[in-house]
């Protein structure tokens, strides 16, 4: 069951929902919001201006095959990152988190890595701050 819009510009975009509930998209034209209910998955390359916010009723446990958000890579060896741009040196300076099935990318195996970090600058920091501390 689905719907397929195809965008030009931006690739398709896949609406699907489990049996017997239908898409549920709500537009507010006094913002341009664009509001989605059960499920979206893009495939190709879709720009967001603006902000998404994912809201669950109950949340979700993390397990291997469950979470808020899944990244996925069909490569054994490969990684999926998450990377934060620099609006002041984009290109150059970024953030990251990214998980990689080895201890090197390209390299099959199961030594998994979780990698948190910055890039560009020595004076770049990485911080775990609790309440009322970093900075």
């Amino acid at each position: 069951m689905g719907v397929e819009i195809q965008d030009l510009k931006y690739g398709k975009l896949f609406i699907t929902t489990s049996v017997n509930r239908k898409p549920e998209y709500t537009l507010d034209t006094s913002t341009g919001a664009g509001y989605m209910n059960n499920h979206l998955e893009v495939d190709g390359s879709t720009r967001l201006d603006g902000r998404l916010n994912i809201v669950e009723q109950n949340g979700t446990v993390a397990s291997a095959n469950n979470g808020t958000i899944l990244l996925d890579h069909e490569y054994n060896g490969g990684a999926s990152p998450m990377t934060f741009r620099s609006s002041s040196n984009r290109g150059i300076d970024y953030g990251y988190i990214q998980y990689q099935d080895a201890s090197y990318v390209g390299v099959g195996g199961e030594r998994a890595r979780l990698i948190i970090g910055t890039q560009n600058d020595t004076d770049d920091h990485l911080i775990l701050a609790g309440v009322n501390r970093g900075s």
